[in-house]
């Protein structure tokens, strides 16, 4: 099977790789809390800021977690697993130098209280289904995704309907 690509967003980076997970879902993966990095490999990175900087390659590279504000599979996978029932709630929030609008879902045996679902309660990345996200200095890398996740600890503020 091959890796999953991945599209990894820095304050100043987008970084567009592979990520070996294995068997592991993706955001189980991220999420894992004894792994602070993360390796990538055949990874393309390109400065956010700039307008006409070309990017550059690595066959492999490794990530701080905390540095990742936002992180999307650019390859959607059928899902073969069961579905639960989810409470919605429409959020947008602001991650750094990012807008993120889309839906939070909360299962079951989750909180009910929105703010532990934000701040990451059990995870440190969020998935914000529905999404569209907004770079502010530079609109080229905005973008519209099913479902990104998002790092709870560079969340600043959110709004729910």
């Amino acid at each position: 099977m091959a890796n999953p690509e991945l599209a990894v967003y820095t304050e100043a980076h987008l970084i567009l790789c592979e990520i070996v997970v294995g068997q592991t879902r993706l955001s189980d993966f991220i999420n894992e809390p004894s792994a602070s990095f993360i390796e990538l490999v055949n990874a393309t990175w390109q400065d956010l800021l700039s307008e006409d900087g070309s990017p550059s390659y690595s066959a492999k590279m490794t990530i701080r977690k905390d540095e990742i504000q936002l992180a999307y599979p650019m390859d959607q996978r059928p899902v073969n697993m069961v579905r639960v029932n989810t409470q919605q709630f429409p959020v947008e929030l602001s991650v750094s130098l990012f807008e993120v609008a889309g839906v939070i879902h909360r299962r079951p045996n989750d909180p009910t209280n929105l703010m532990q679902l934000v701040t990451g309660y059990g995870r440190q990345f969020v998935p914000v289904t529905d999404a569209a996200f907004r770079y502010i200095p530079n609109a080229k890398f905005d973008g519209q995704v099913p479902t990104v996740l998002v790092n709870s600890k560079h969340v600043r503020f959110w709004a729910s309907s």
